[in-house]
């Protein structure tokens, strides 16, 4: 009888076809969850949400689906549960851990608040701290501020929490640029808008307005008046059966990423108070995230660890006119909209956004010891290694609002400097282009180019680049070929492609980590521009840019079976991500001790010679080291020796940093080497050298 249903599901969906990962179920009457697939899950996901009931034996098999979906797509696992619970309210539930699942699809998602506030910062500090206190500790807290005139944002800025101000444009610009922040700028898989007059009051809360807002979409604020008897249409206020309202009201409101790709911003036609949140919520209706089965005219929303104060309004009766007869002119069907009607509102939109990153504070980072420069590095040039999908386009962003800035990015790419046309594409005469290079100041060149590329032209310290987790970047590079450069396959034929291979790594080769200038990581990238700032001297701001709305695949979506595929075609990208990770920690922890970084790379010649080099960041003098055999200091070496390794690439002193130790008379085979600077007790070898005969 299963086998039947399935085939009756697919044929609904999909016309005639049964999706060929099924095959072994109709077999075996089963679900093997290495055979199951997102896009399986997603039709199953479409199809049951269309039914107003389904039978016992469709619910065997929805049974099976969370099940087999549990393993590798937890978050979609949990919605297809919350369905199971919405067609089986009073059934028992047996066939699954349903604490165990919430937990797992919470582990895979990154929740986002915004507190909304204008000129109530005593409300603020209160619904602020029991925001700390009720939820889970991952979750992120950003303050969207009306340009209030009661030192909101010094408060926010003095007590550490994020906040985004600009002068008062009304509710609906206030939470749009908050919308922005979370899921453009942080990421976040759920946004929940929180207004200041309705705070927390229990644990968990947080939870469960996101496990709800992946289930149904979108999700809003129960208040009493909402759930009263003449406006309650049905449901019981949980996550699998929300209230459905014939009103709705904006206190509390939870979207999921995937419902707001869909339907975008509040529509920035409302200016003031009024009409902006009730239009967005029917666009979302509209769309079917209404919050049950079908279609329906009334709204989702819930009241769980939620207490409303109801604060006195800044409404204006002009404000509400204005914007009831806008909504009346606006078209029934409206698909995606943007949070800014011109360019002009567009600007002052990003100002306010980056109004985040600009709070006056030391660099956590900073060096007391002043650097000296060699001769490639007065003109301060420098080179960044702009490897795809890493944050790049967001650094580059940073970069241009400071510095002269010349892009590579292909002969034809419209963010190709005039210069490199000129000189690299048309005169084929890289040492033109490094002529005019050399006189410039302050200027950075990047682009889609590997190491080799420009690597002669600037200080070795002065080399920058960033890498991802390795399975993450292949996942949105290709979801950026798909989307930005037409690209047709499937991801099994993305894999097939260079790009998908150690393509991390093959950017930054022939030079040894531990030599580059600087590499930071995507995942920590707020650190790493502080460590930058820090490290040069600079005083970049924090950018995020390039976030694909349209993604072919979440990252939630990936299977454990995709992801280990992926990491088995790019392990020297892994092992580079690894070693990078070794060098930030190591550069923080430096850093906070006010000691200088020491550049550094070591290996045994089939000599049993230790060869390499060792350079300061900050300090012309030589590198002093121990060397350790299984332990043990064998030798006190001065890293002053002539350097001949990469010839292309300017070192300081004169590439006057060479090494050279005999290890014979010291080691045997098997034996364990390791390199320590003796000024910073910096570990220099990211793992022990072994000695091979």
């Amino acid at each position: 009888m299963l086998k039947k249903i399935v085939n009756k599901i697919h044929k609904s969906v999909q016309g005639n076809t049964t999706p060929k990962s099924f095959i072994d179920y109709q077999k075996k009457g089963s679900i093997d969850s290495e055979e199951l697939t997102i896009e399986v899950i997603k039709l199953n996901l479409v199809w049951f949400k269309s039914c107003s009931q389904i039978s016992s034996e469709q619910g065997e098999y929805l049974q099976a689906l969370v099940i087999a979906a549990e393993s590798n797509y937890p978050v979609q696992a949990y919605q297809l549960f919350t369905l199971y619970r919405y067609f089986n309210p009073s059934a028992a539930i047996s066939f699954i851990d349903s604490a165990l699942l919430a937990k797992s699809a919470l582990a895979n998602i990154k929740i986002g608040v915004a507190v909304i506030t204008y000129n109530r910062l005593k409300r603020l500090q209160g619904n602020i701290k029991n925001i700390k206190a009720f939820s889970n500790k991952n979750t992120l807290i950003v303050v969207a501020d009306d340009g209030s005139k009661d030192g909101t944002k010094r408060w926010c800025d003095e007590n550490d929490i994020a906040c985004i101000s600009q002068t008062n444009s009304g509710v609906v610009a206030n939470k749009n640029r908050a919308l922005y922040y979370l899921h453009e700028v942080e990421q976040c898989d759920v946004s929940i808008l929180l207004e200041d007059d309705c705070k927390p009051i229990a644990q968990g809360w947080d939870e469960t307005w996101a496990l709800t807002a992946l289930t149904w979409g979108h999700v809003n604020f129960a208040h009493k008046r909402v759930i009263a008897p003449s406006k309650l249409i049905k449901g019981i206020g949980e996550i699998y059966s929300p209230f459905i309202s014939k009103a709705v009201t904006g206190q509390c409101t939870a979207t999921s990423l995937t419902a707001f790709e869909k339907n975008g911003y509040l529509n920035p036609i409302f200016k003031g108070y009024g009409c902006g949140h009730v239009e967005w919520t029917q666009r979302f209706v509209k769309q079917g995230f209404n919050g049950e089965m079908g279609n329906s005219s009334g709204f989702p929303c819930i009241n769980v660890g939620l207490l409303s104060e109801d604060a006195p309004t800044h409404k204006s009766e002009d404000d509400i006119q204005r914007n009831q007869s806008l909504k009346k002119s606006l078209k029934s069907k409206q698909g995606y909209i943007n949070p800014w009607l011109d360019d002009d509102e567009k600007a002052a939109f990003i100002r306010a956004i980056n109004s985040i990153f600009n709070v006056d504070k030391e660099n956590r980072f900073s060096i007391t010891q002043p650097r000296e420069l060699s001769d490639h590095e007065t003109n301060n040039n420098f080179f960044f290694i702009h490897i795809p999908k890493t944050a790049g386009t967001s650094f580059r962003r940073t970069l241009e609002d400071k510095f002269t800035v010349l892009g590579d990015y292909g002969e034809k790419s419209k963010y190709t400097a005039q210069e490199i046309k000129t000189s690299i594409y048309k005169e084929k005469s890289p040492f033109a282009f490094k002529k005019q290079f050399k006189v410039m100041e302050n200027t950075w060149v990047t682009g889609h180019v590997s190491f080799p590329h420009y690597s002669d032209m600037v200080s070795a310290r002065h080399i920058i680049a960033f890498v991802r987790d390795p399975v993450e970047q292949v996942i949105s590079h290709f979801n950026h070929y798909v989307t930005y450069h037409g690209f047709k396959g499937d991801i099994e034929q993305f894999l097939k492609r260079p790009a998908a291979s150690n393509f991390q790594r093959k950017n930054l080769n022939p030079m040894p980590l531990g030599l580059i200038g600087y590499i930071g990581l995507t995942d920590c990238y707020d650190e790493s521009i502080d460590l930058i700032n820090g490290y040069y001297n600079l005083n970049l701001a924090v950018k995020n840019a390039n976030v694909n709305g349209k993604k072919t695949i979440e990252k939630e979506a990936i299977s454990v079976a995709l992801r280990k595929q992926i990491s088995e075609q790019n392990k020297q990208d892994i092992e580079c991500v690894k070693q990078v990770r070794f060098l930030h920690k190591q550069r923080i922890k430096l850093s906070q001790e006010n000691k200088q970084w020491v550049y550094s790379h070591f290996m045994i010649n089939p000599n049993n010679v230790l060869i390499g080099c060792a350079y300061y960041s900050h300090s012309e003098k030589p590198v002093e080291f121990e060397v350790l055999c299984n332990g043990e200091v064998i030798e006190t070496v001065v890293a002053d020796g002539f350097y001949g390794g990469q010839p292309k690439v300017n070192f300081p002193r004169e590439r006057y940093i060479g090494v050279h130790v005999a290890l014979s008379t010291h080691c045997k085979k098997g034996d364990k080497i390791e390199v320590f600077a003796k000024e910073t007790g910096q570990q220099l070898t990211f793992k022990p050298l072994v000695i091979k005969k």
